[in-house]
């Protein structure tokens, strides 16, 4: 599935930011650009050499950073690839 422009936007351009770093402007960059797209949750994906294929979920209120979590990617599964049983599934 596609990220559609009603329910999703897509930043391409490279910024700079280190989310869990209390000395940055990150905070204040996805707080501005959470604002400026009436947004609630950010899904931002990095790759370092210490930690490799990173998610960060950060959700906020009233335009407030309220928390976040990050989360590893060991393994890639598409949806083909999950056995389910034709009684759940309607395709």
């Amino acid at each position: 599935m596609a990220l559609k422009r009603p329910h999703a936007i897509s930043f391409s351009k490279k910024n700079a930011i280190h989310p869990f770093d209390q000395d940055s402007s990150s905070l204040s960059s996805i707080e501005f650009w959470g604002g400026k797209n009436d947004a609630s949750l950010f899904l931002f994906g990095h790759s370092t050499k210490k930690r490799p294929h990173g998610l960060t979920f950060i959700r906020l209120y009233d335009g407030r950073v309220l928390d976040m979590i990050e989360v590893g990617v060991d393994k890639f599964m598409s949806i083909a690839d999950f056995q389910v049983s034709s009684r759940w599934c309607h395709v």
